[in-house]
């Protein structure tokens, strides 16, 4: 199995309109987190979210979260010394929260 570029080894904090978006697998997308295509003729393939309000996200940089598209703190373990950030889980439900990992440099 091939490994995807690992285009930045923390998360992408993206604030999303409602609609659909193309989260770039192979890491190779000039336009990250995002697909433009540069997967073509390889194993990988986008992965779509929708979000259906708009809401502030944090997509995998590194791209080898276990939660694809969102981050889950892999690129802690590639190399990166990071801090916890606790985030709201439901933008309807500010009070509920997870923790994401923020890379903050190399170790």
């Amino acid at each position: 199995m091939v490994e995807p570029a690992c285009p930045q080894k923390s998360p992408y904090a993206v604030d999303l309109a409602p609609g659909d978006y193309y989260w770039c697998a192979c890491g190779k997308s000039k336009n990250q987190p995002f697909c433009d295509g540069s997967h073509k003729d390889s194993e990988f393939s986008p992965v779509k979210y929708t979000a259906s309000q708009a809401e502030k996200v944090w997509f995998c940089g590194c791209k080898r979260t276990g939660k694809k598209p969102m981050c889950d703190g892999t690129h802690v373990k590639i190399g990166f010394k990071a801090e916890e950030v606790r985030v709201p889980s439901d933008p309807e439900n500010p009070d509920e929260r997870h923790s994401i990992w923020v890379a903050v440099k190399p170790v």
